[in-house]
């Protein structure tokens, strides 16, 4: 049984394809097709092959059998077959492995051990690179004296006296000897210490009497910087003094002015604006019931808008937006108009 590796293509040889009738003359000019050549996949129900190549000779009734990765695809036990009119059937087993297997059999490969348990004494002392597999030798060189003495060259016994340095340093500022740390906290002065260290008697700061109200004077006024964003509705009307009200509404326009920017009668700039809307428009009517609006419409269409009718009794003069007639006109034979019909509105 020959072997094949999963999902690779390849090309097999299957035969020697026999004559049906005598038994042994080969068949060297049989036409094998994609759908000839069958495959069972690890015992599977046949099925023609997926490569689309057909097979080809080669000498002595063996032929060429080109098959893809699909066709390899399945682990296991693979047979390729053809029953082919005027041959006898030729059929062949090949095993399909892993790539790991293959390489290992066919190539430079090693196969894949997990080690789950070894027996006793397995491994022995010949076995060992003490280079590799004892890092922590004094003749340890290159990368591996390195991570174990770090990389400026210190042994492990060095780190540890520096460690044991640092912890005595560290014990001696938690302690309290009067010159450590701990002793200096303690001796920060009281604010009348310090007064009497640096200013005269006179110029003490006392505390109970020297407070903000107590102080009549600002020699430099300071403006501050840097302050937060106010949140919102954090001045409530409570907190509002009256006098702080009252500068409030000062600033506020005054009714002479409101009154100035609604009008004498009081309308407001609302309906004063609906007002003049109003008047504009309604135009003013300049004859009948026709604007001045109606007739600019009405004379537009006469000078600029598309006339029909021509030459019969009815002629119509179309808006100049080609969306309603403005002119509808009955002419007699001399174009005399006797009844005319306008319509100067936005629709028929």
């Amino acid at each position: 049984m020959n072997i094949l590796k999963q999902s690779t293509a390849a090309t097999v040889k299957l035969g020697p394809f026999i004559d049906d009738s005598d038994g042994k003359t080969a068949e060297t000019a049989l036409t094998i097709a994609q759908a000839d050549i069958r495959l069972s996949k690890n015992g599977g129900d046949f099925a023609k092959k997926n490569s689309t190549t057909s097979a080809t000779h080669d000498e002595n009734g063996y032929y060429d059998i080109p098959l893809d990765a699909t066709d390899t695809g399945t682990l296991g036990r693979l047979r390729v077959a053809v029953s082919k009119s005027g041959a006898l059937p030729v059929w062949q087993d090949f095993l399909v492995v892993t790539a790991n297997v293959y390489d290992t059999l066919c190539s430079t490969d090693s196969l894949d051990v997990n080690v789950t348990s070894l027996a006793d004494d397995v491994i022995t002392a010949a076995k060992f690179d003490e280079s590799t597999a004892f890092p922590l030798k004094s003749a340890d060189t290159g990368s591996t004296q390195v991570a174990r003495v770090g990389a400026d060259g210190d042994t492990l016994e060095t780190l540890s006296n520096e460690i044991a340095a640092v912890k005595t340093d560290t014990t001696a500022i938690l302690i309290d000897t009067g010159t450590t740390l701990d002793g200096l906290i303690k001796d920060v002065p009281t604010v009348a210490e310090f007064n009497a260290r640096t200013k005269p008697a006179a110029d003490y700061f006392d505390p109970a009497t020297d407070t903000v109200a107590n102080v009549t004077a600002v020699g430099t006024t300071t403006n501050l910087t840097n302050l937060p964003t106010m949140p919102a509705d954090w001045i409530t009307a409570s907190g509002l003094k009256s006098d702080a009200v009252a500068e409030i509404q000062n600033g506020l326009a005054l009714e002479a002015t409101l009154q100035a920017i609604r009008g004498a009668d009081g309308d407001t700039l609302e309906t004063l604006s609906n007002e003049i809307a109003a008047k504009m428009a309604s135009s003013e009517v300049i004859e009948g019931t026709y604007t001045l609006k109606d007739a600019i419409r009405i004379i537009l269409a006469f000078a600029a808008g598309k006339v029909s009718g021509g030459g019969t009794a009815s002629i119509k003069f179309r808006s100049t937006g080609d969306d309603v007639d403005r002119i509808q006109a009955t002419v007699d034979s001399s174009g005399n108009r006797t009844a005319v019909t306008l319509n100067p509105n936005d629709h028929v």
